[in-house]
């Protein structure tokens, strides 16, 4: 899913349910506002699992941009654990 939408889609579904509830019907107001935060909790990345140990000593920031330019869409923290785990 786009990251744009992946941010909009539950706030949309909040505001469709809101306005639902008010004009429509009060069931389906409260069903569409469970979905939109079934869409909120389970759109996102993961962010439970093991964290890495922070690599020994300063990482070179020109390092890490150049890690991230050579593998795209790699996260920060990523870059940072794999150029200090290159440099033991």
């Amino acid at each position: 899913m786009n990251r744009w939408l992946r941010a909009l889609a539950p706030i949309l579904l909040t505001l469709l349910a809101v306005v639902t509830f008010l004009t429509i019907d009060h069931v389906l107001g409260m069903l569409l506002i469970v979905v939109a935060l079934a869409v909120a909790f389970l759109s996102g990345r993961a962010v439970l699992g093991r964290v890495p140990a922070r690599p020994a000593g300063d990482i070179d920031a020109r390092a890490v941009r150049a890690y991230r330019e050579d593998h795209p869409g790699t996260s920060i923290g990523d870059a940072v654990t794999a150029v200090g785990r290159d440099r033991r």
